[in-house]
């Protein structure tokens, strides 16, 4: 846990970033301290296109009829 966090304290790497927080959310850590404005816009741009990638499903409103 240190060891990310000095990672978050210092990196800019939008990747590495994403990685780490990733991590430690899913190991069940609250990473609302850790994350910079910058995460938060990540984060909230990712939620926008895999909504926007699932309300369009695949440009069919049916299914095919075979």
């Amino acid at each position: 846990m240190d060891h990310a966090r000095r990672l978050l304290a210092t990196s800019t790497h939008r990747h590495n970033r994403d990685r780490v927080l990733d991590v430690l959310q899913a190991w069940g850590h609250d990473t609302s301290d850790l994350e910079n404005t910058d995460d938060i816009a990540a984060r909230e741009r990712h939620a926008q296109l895999v909504a926007e990638r699932a309300s369009w499903a695949g440009g069919h409103t049916e299914d095919p009829p075979f």
